[in-house]
């Protein structure tokens, strides 16, 4: 009797069987796959090769050669921008044509640096902070409005991170450990000592008037010394008069110089914050191709063809046509330079001129006065005819009242200023930030 067998070959290749002698099915229907997956394989090669010939630009043969990992050669097809019954043939072909390469040492460890920086990335992009409120953000108001926020993120990760190290090694050191006296880790010596006995005589007087001086500033409280920074205030960890000339620890040998820690942790904060905002310059420097097919690539590279969420498809159309409207006005500005004339231009550029003069000019009043109100004030201050605490309040707040209003007129000034120049929209926010 007849028997029919059906053999599924690739998921996607069906064949049909007569056997008349089941003793040796196994060998025939081994046989027969083999020829099946052979031809199989011949015939997605063509069709591959028409696809590489239909489109040289977006299927790079090369680096697909070149990988060795099948789950990355997998997510190149998915990000090629071709039709996807065309990623289907090319993903049945290289799965049916796996290469493999005898890889030395030194290629083995950089498959597995790769793979771990991809794993880091990927765990890093599952604890990103408010990624999914941005990604809104991005769908409804454009990439522009997004990276604002963007920012507003980086700021707050250099900031708590920047905090984290003086606290770290200021204050919990402070707060943990009890105060050394910093003379006592000099070493001894016989021409010392007679200074030695003076000084601490002096110490023992200034630890005493500071006694003194401490008990009664924390006899009355004011509502001004948290404005002013005395009173009970002076001795928390907020203001570095709090950390003394002292070191700290009570084993002589295994001291915390808390001056060094000072000193140290100030530069270590500055540097860190410049590591920052160079690591970020270098993430957000921006490589430019040609400006053919430009609002296809918008369409094509953004989207992502994995998407089946109705949510998510909203938010990425959201956010195609926010960027091709500003492409758009790109475009538009860009014509506009081009039709201007000879005079045009020339007054653009005395326009230009004159505002960077207005600027200067301007810049310069607001530095000197800032100048001569602090030196104001500091004269006022010194003064003994100041009895009154608001009056003390205002004099010592002057200065920085006045650069908070210059902090927050000025910058609208320039704004209100850069659009006489005419630039590019992204040209005329750098100016804008860096004015």
């Amino acid at each position: 009797m007849d028997e029919c067998i059906r053999v599924p070959v690739c998921a996607s290749v069906r064949i049909r069987v007569k056997l008349h002698n089941y003793s040796n099915w196994e060998c025939v229907l081994s046989v027969i796959i083999e020829s099946v997956v052979s031809h199989s394989r011949e015939d997605l090669q063509a069709k591959a090769e028409d696809i590489a010939l239909k489109y040289p630009r977006q299927v790079d043969v090369h680096t697909l050669k070149k990988e060795t990992n099948a789950s990355a050669r997998l997510q190149l097809i998915r990000n090629m921008a071709i039709p996807i019954p065309a990623k289907n043939i090319l993903r049945e072909y290289w799965q049916l044509n796996e290469i493999k390469i005898e890889r030395n040492i030194w290629q083995q460890r950089e498959a597995l640096l790769k793979s771990t920086r991809q794993q880091v990335e990927e765990l890093k992009n599952l604890f990103e902070l408010w990624s999914r409120s941005l990604k809104i953000i991005e769908g409804r108001f454009g990439s522009g409005v997004a990276s604002y926020f963007k920012f507003l993120r980086w700021l707050f990760i250099v900031n708590s991170i920047t905090f984290a190290i003086p606290f770290a090694f200021l204050i919990l050191p402070v707060m943990w450990n009890p105060v050394h006296p910093y003379d006592s880790a000099l070493t001894r010596n016989i021409r010392w000592e007679r200074e030695r006995e003076i000084d601490k005589k002096r110490i023992a007087i200034v630890e005493k008037c500071s006694v003194k001086y401490i008990n009664h500033t924390w006899s009355t409280l004011y509502p001004t010394d948290i404005l002013q920074g005395t009173g009970w205030l002076e001795q928390s960890a907020l203001f570095y008069g709090h950390y003394e000339n002292k070191q700290l620890g009570t084993n002589e040998n295994q001291l915390y110089n808390l001056p060094m820690a000072y000193l140290t942790i100030l530069f270590t904060y500055f540097l860190c914050t410049l590591l920052f905002i160079m690591h970020r310059l270098s993430l957000s420097e921006e490589v430019k191709g040609g400006e053919g097919g430009a609002y296809s690539q918008i369409v094509f590279v953004q989207w992502n063809y994995s998407q089946n969420e109705v949510e998510c498809v909203n938010l990425q159309h959201q956010s195609i046509y926010a960027d091709i409207i500003v492409r758009l006005e790109e475009d538009r500005d860009k014509i506009r330079r081009r039709a201007l004339s000879d005079r045009q231009r020339t007054t653009l550029l005395l326009t230009r001129v004159a505002v960077n003069v207005a600027i200067g000019i301007l810049m310069v009043g607001v530095v000197a006065l800032v100048y001569f109100v602090t030196h104001g004030a500091s004269q006022r201050l010194t003064q003994k005819k100041l009895d009154s605490t608001l009056v003390v309040l205002m004099y010592q707040y002057l200065p920085s009242l006045t650069i908070t209003m210059v902090n927050f007129i000025v910058p609208k000034i320039f704004g209100n200023m850069a659009p006489l120049e005419q630039y590019k929209a992204d040209t005329q926010l750098a100016v804008i930030l860096a004015r």
